[in-house]
């Protein structure tokens, strides 16, 4: 209670954009710290209780749920259901448990991903590699990334041959060229983009695959209601732009809408704000339905616990968008 009233007097009469480098500062010496003090095996250690919690936490939230459901009846929205099915092993904001559920609705071909982002520590796809035996095609900017996902791959006994690796920096001029080269499938049951800037042109730029389920970043910061996105620039970086990073991506409507040109609907969004998730419009099915974006949408959890919605909509209004 005593820390909340300390944020909210700080956010009182503390300009936020003489919070900037204060909070850049914070970030760098958190990083600097932490390579400093934590070696591979603390990592891995930290990784595995993170495991085992996520496991825990899975069972109290599978009693919770079935005690939800079963006082709410029929009155179960989608947006509450899909809610109730988040779990994270390896992915940050609930993605594993959204993914799964969706997956056991509308079916599964191939049981092949395609993942632009590898992520570092968290991945979207990650689980389906590790636990259920799929393969997939990888795609990052960061051989680092890169190296630390094939890392945990191998050390749970996954054979990194099933796995196309592509170490490269995705453009919307190169990715289709990019995965029809390096994804043996055409139909691959699961998209995953995370690349924390270009995903919507990325997303528009790719016809060679015809995915059954797409997973893509959105920006909460820009509201339910514009169809807006970022300026298309090659060698984008969020960090660049804005000091806390929030300039990038696209509007969840601006999804919205391309996702209707491509033959897809928009089913749900992460609670955390960070993730939508669109199923092609032939595997609609009960409980697996559209949801607009107004219904869908989440506000940012983490970027709302430092600016209110409006605060960070207003701020990014000063920068430069394409309405789509």
């Amino acid at each position: 209670m005593l820390m909340f009233r300390f944020k909210q007097i700080i956010r009182k009469f503390i300009p936020i954009n003489l919070l900037f480098p204060f909070v850049n500062f914070l970030r760098f010496f958190k990083i600097l710290v932490t390579t400093n003090t934590l070696n591979i095996r603390d990592l891995e250690k930290l990784h595995d209780f993170t495991i085992s919690q996520n496991r825990m936490d899975l069972n109290q939230k599978r009693l919770f749920e079935k005690n939800v459901i079963k006082e709410l009846g029929d009155n179960v929205t989608q947006r509450t259901r899909f809610k109730l099915e988040e779990f994270s092993f390896y992915s940050q904001h609930g993605e594993d448990g959204l993914i799964t559920y969706i997956l056991k609705n509308v079916g599964i071909k191939n049981y092949f991903f395609v993942e632009l982002g590898a992520g570092g520590k968290t991945s979207n796809t990650e689980l389906l590699a590790l636990s259920f035996g799929w393969r997939g095609t990888i795609l990052d900017g960061s051989k680092k990334q890169i190296e630390e996902i094939l890392k945990r791959y191998s050390e749970n006994g996954v054979d990194i041959k099933n796995f196309k690796v592509v170490d490269s920096w995705i453009t919307k001029d190169n990715i289709d060229d990019l995965i029809s080269k390096n994804c043996i499938q055409k139909e691959v049951d699961v998209l995953s983009i995370d690349l924390d800037g270009n995903d919507y042109w990325i997303w528009k730029s790719i016809k060679s695959i015809n995915a059954r389920l797409v997973v893509i970043e959105y920006n909460a910061s820009l509201g339910p209601e514009k169809s807006i996105v970022i300026n298309y620039q090659s060698d984008f970086d969020r960090w660049r732009h804005h000091p806390l990073g929030w300039y990038h991506g696209a509007s969840l409507k601006a999804l919205e809408n391309l996702a209707k040109d491509k033959g897809y609907s928009l089913v749900c969004c992460d609670s955390s704000g960070v993730n939508a998730f669109f199923v092609r419009n032939d595997l609609i099915c009960d409980p697996i339905n559209y949801l607009p974006s107004k219904e869908a949408f989440y506000v940012d959890s983490f970027r709302s616990s430092i600016q209110s919605p409006s605060q960070q909509f207003n701020q990014l209004m000063d920068y430069d968008f394409t309405d789509v």
